[in-house]
């Protein structure tokens, strides 16, 4: 799955009111090369499940 699919869907589940968390199941830092694409790539998909918690507040549609 590319981040061009799953940010969408990140936010269209948070946006829908049945969802309230995510789990992460594993990361590890000390497997990450030296620019860190895995944590990066973490942060980004935490910000789109944040948006789409806003986005339901608002009243704005995720899709």
């Amino acid at each position: 799955m590319t981040p061009n699919v799953l940010f969408p869907l990140m936010r269209k589940l948070a946006a829908s009111k049945d969802a309230v968390g995510i789990d992460v199941v594993k990361y590890s830092p000390y497997q990450d090369n030296w620019s860190f694409p895995t944590a990066r790539l973490f942060n980004r998909i935490m910000l789109q499940y944040v948006t789409g918690i806003a986005m339901r507040r608002e009243g704005i549609d995720p899709g």
